[in-house]
């Protein structure tokens, strides 16, 4: 996510920012996302049915903007799925970690962390403003497609 941040700040700031890249990058983030997601439940980590909806919502909205674009439509992101992306990430990098922590707290002492359940408390959440976020799209282009 650091480094997919720096590229497109790298190459914003530097007018490199190309059609290709606009299409590449966010395939590229679908695809780590994709691949972790399908480990995951492969490894009894999160449920099969939990990948099936976070990917059918994916593949929806990349549906969804391809035929806006094909109708020469642009629907800009909205922020429920920018908080989708970090719930997501979060929650997947938790889910890798996958063991119980010690974590000792200055004042708060010895805390156990189960990283598991963590993670798949923060997909969960994902969930939540992913199944928004959908909402949100669908709403944006029937209201561009009724303006026409």
């Amino acid at each position: 996510a650091i480094t997919d941040w720096l590229d497109g700040y790298l190459a914003r700031k530097r007018n490199l920012v190309s059609v290709l890249g606009k299409l590449l990058d966010p395939l590229a983030d679908k695809l780590i996302v994709t691949a972790t997601l399908v480990i995951a439940a492969e490894l009894g980590r999160i449920p099969g049915w939990f990948v099936v909806l976070l990917l059918s919502r994916e593949l929806s909205i990349q549906a969804l903007r391809a035929i806006a674009s094909s109708e020469g439509l642009s629907i800009d992101v909205v922020s429920s799925g920018k908080f989708k992306t970090a719930f997501q990430l979060i929650g997947l990098v938790a889910l890798l970690l996958h063991e119980r922590f010690y974590i000792d707290f200055l004042f708060a002492g010895r805390v156990i962390v189960d990283f598991n359940a963590l993670g798949f408390w923060l997909l969960a959440l994902a969930m939540v403003f992913s199944l928004a976020s959908a909402g949100q799209y669908f709403g944006k282009f029937l209201g561009a497609i009724a303006k026409r």
